[in-house]
């Protein structure tokens, strides 16, 4: 991955309690930290929960996938 694609949760990160806040959202990576950090991924989301606003994350590798257009 690199700065700039558009992800999503996996289904091992849809799964972990502390990723409830953005089930279902659309995110963007601003950062990668490959040393000294144990999050691996900086991932800033939008989700329209409660109106529209941004949340900045700090995730692994395994808790995101790259986002796939929709084939209609």
């Amino acid at each position: 991955m690199k700065v700039g694609d558009l992800v999503v949760l996996s289904a091992k990160g849809s799964r972990l309690k502390r990723n409830w806040r953005v089930a279902g959202a659309i995110g963007i990576v601003m950062e990668i930290t490959e040393f000294y950090s144990h999050y691996d991924y900086k991932v800033r989301w939008t989700t329209t929960k409660g109106g529209l606003r941004s949340y900045d994350s700090f995730l692994k590798r395994y808790e995101i996938k790259y986002m796939k257009p929709d084939k209609n």
